[in-house]
């Protein structure tokens, strides 16, 4: 280590025979089971991770490499790319938010009424577009908005750009598909670079998210620092031959530098 002397180190040397993988008096050293890895940027730590030391190699997902200085982490998930079953359903999810976020961010309210937190909006997306609509390269489909006003706000006050929001989900590196972690039917989607979710919900779930829409608006506004999970929306699609599909968009509370000790699923 760094922190060891010139003496201590010959001293220890001496005693293993001049070798680090030798042996003290015939009896095997001690190999460890387990190695710490953290990574130190300007003197902070950034990740704490800990391995097992038999199991550690570069292909292991939470190892990160050093490459010209700079870190890389091996995502977890399944790309979603043409072909995937997941596709068609990734391409009307990314063009009915695209269209949803970029209407109702230039048509931002200064202030809301009871009807914006029932509001409900339809838009047919026939596959060689409209005059309202772009052209896909998937089926036909219809997208159902919920409360659209109130999550534009919403995300007003996190300071969530729109463009910023667009780049990140409808960008053309896709999406990443996770199966259930949990309890729940649920499947996650995942944008390129972890900042946000898309979680697929049950019709009972997204009316209790609505219902109770107003006090988490009055919530989340009037407290900045809360721990609540950010929601960014909640929208229904429904392919012209297929089952509805309702999804909230969320923000990722995993995607931070900090250590995490333990995930629960409650």
């Amino acid at each position: 280590s760094g922190n060891e002397s010139a003496d201590e180190r010959k001293s220890s040397a001496e005693r293993g025979g001049g070798s680090s993988g030798g042996e003290e008096g015939g009896v095997p050293r001690h190999v460890p089971e387990f190695v710490s890895l953290r990574h130190y940027e300007n003197g902070k730590l950034v990740t704490d991770s800990r391995h097992q030391l038999d199991k550690l190699s570069s292909k292991t997902p939470s190892v990160r490499k050093q490459r010209k200085g700079r870190r890389v982490r091996v995502e977890q998930g399944e790309q979603i790319f043409k072909g995937h079953r997941s596709y068609d359903l990734m391409i009307c999810l990314q063009t009915g938010l695209q269209h949803s976020i970029t209407k109702h961010s230039r048509d931002s309210k200064s202030k809301l009424t009871d009807e914006d937190f029932l509001a409900k909006h339809d838009v047919k997306f026939p596959r060689e577009g409209s005059p309202s609509t772009p052209p896909h390269p998937t089926g036909d489909f219809t997208w159902k908005d919920y409360s659209p006003a109130v999550f534009t706000k919403l995300r007003e006050s996190w300071g969530l750009d729109a463009g910023e929001t667009l780049r990140s989900i409808c960008g053309g590196q896709g999406l990443r598909e996770f199966g259930t972690p949990g309890k729940s039917s649920s499947v996650f989607y995942v944008s390129h670079d972890n900042r946000f979710i898309i979680k697929t919900v049950r019709k009972f779930e997204m009316k209790a998210l609505i219902e109770m829409l107003p006090k988490y608006y009055l919530h989340c506004t009037s407290h900045d620092s809360t721990l609540l999970t950010k929601f960014f929306g909640v929208h229904r699609v429904t392919p012209m031959k297929g089952r509805k599909v309702r999804f909230v968009v969320m923000g990722n509370l995993f995607n931070t530098s900090l250590r995490i000790h333990n995930r629960f699923d409650l």
